[in-house]
């Protein structure tokens, strides 16, 4: 994971807490990149979810990418700007390799702090603010 941040002032770095801790409500998220690659975990994973539920690895594979990928075109559905996303997911999803997602804000001067507090609360209000990039190799 990686990202951007911008509006850092000297108050961050003066070494008060309280300064620092004001100065943090100023700073803006401008881009967030997320790469997963599949080096065995969610083999194990299906492996251990099969020999539980007395399935095969390729059952239990297609049954959860089946389940996962309704719940996702369901969200999809409502959030169209999501399309793009969930389909690269759930192409990971079938054949996990590597999966990037980029988020970057719609704004030069990127999202705030308590924006992102507000979104803690409901995260697909901040899909009128971003832009979604994502892949599947």
């Amino acid at each position: 994971m990686s990202g951007l941040l911008g509006g850092f002032t000297k108050e961050f770095f003066s070494g008060d807490k309280v300064l620092a801790q004001v100065a943090l409500l100023g700073l803006k998220a401008r881009e967030v990149k997320l790469k997963i690659e599949e080096q065995g975990l969610i083999e194990k994973g299906l492996k251990f979810y099969a020999d539980e539920n007395n399935m095969t690895v390729e059952d239990a594979r297609s049954a959860l990418t089946m389940i996962a990928n309704a719940v996702l075109q369901e969200l999809a559905a409502d959030q169209p700007q999501l399309q793009d996303a969930i389909t690269a997911f759930s192409t990971f999803l079938a054949k996990p390799n590597i999966f990037e997602v980029t988020v970057k804000s719609k704004s030069d001067k990127g999202i705030g702090a308590l924006e992102m507090v507000a979104a803690s609360q409901n995260p697909l209000a901040l899909l009128d603010k971003v832009n979604i990039e994502a892949k599947a190799e």
